[in-house]
């Protein structure tokens, strides 16, 4: 007798902001995802992310607003896109398998840097834009097998020269590389 498939809702497969929060003990709310106005936030002081949730999950848009203004460390939401289903509580997210149910508490801060700020001055203030494949640039620090890269762009942004910071000295590498744009898709 074949299993019935469950219909999953949840945040998307492959959806991994965990990633982004911080580990570090003294940002405490850092460690943690924030749901704000439909988007969920997490930083961890280098970059910042603000992901749309009808883009990245399931959840219906009433189950969208529940969530705004709660935190869910980002163990915790680490846990909870393994499951196929998951239920927006008040006390957090349940998450059901055919065994048990297990809930996954949010948690209690006051505040979250304000995010949309950073967002809205950097777009006050580009004057271009690009577009790129961020697995190239992967692949290009990897080939060198660089912690850091620095990215310089020409004035008609037809390739991006990558600098190489040596893992060591913390100086530039004499290795270099280019990164194409791609075509804009909202162009």
């Amino acid at each position: 007798m074949k299993k019935k498939k469950v219909e999953r809702h949840n945040f998307n497969k492959g959806i991994a902001l965990h990633l982004v929060c911080s580990t570090d003990q003294l940002r405490v709310v850092m460690q943690c995802i924030y749901f704000k106005d439909g988007y969920a936030y997490a930083s961890n002081g280098h970059v910042l992310i603000k992901a749309n949730m009808s883009e990245i999950s399931s959840f219906s848009d009433a189950e969208i607003s529940n969530l705004d203004g709660k935190f869910l460390h980002g163990d915790s939401f680490k846990e909870i896109v393994k499951c196929d289903v998951a239920k927006i509580s008040d006390d957090g997210f349940i998450c059901s398998n055919s065994h048990s149910e297990t809930l996954y508490k949010f948690v209690m801060h006051e505040k979250y840097p304000n995010a949309d700020k950073i967002f809205a001055d950097h777009k006050n203030n580009a004057l271009n834009k690009i577009c790129v494949n961020p697995l190239l640039l992967y692949l290009l620090q990897k080939a060198v097998n660089s912690s850091t890269v620095i990215l310089e762009f020409d004035q008609d942004y037809l390739a991006v020269l990558v600098r190489f910071v040596n893992q060591e000295s913390g100086g530039y590498m004499k290795s270099i590389g280019l990164l194409m744009p791609l075509l804009d898709p909202g162009d």
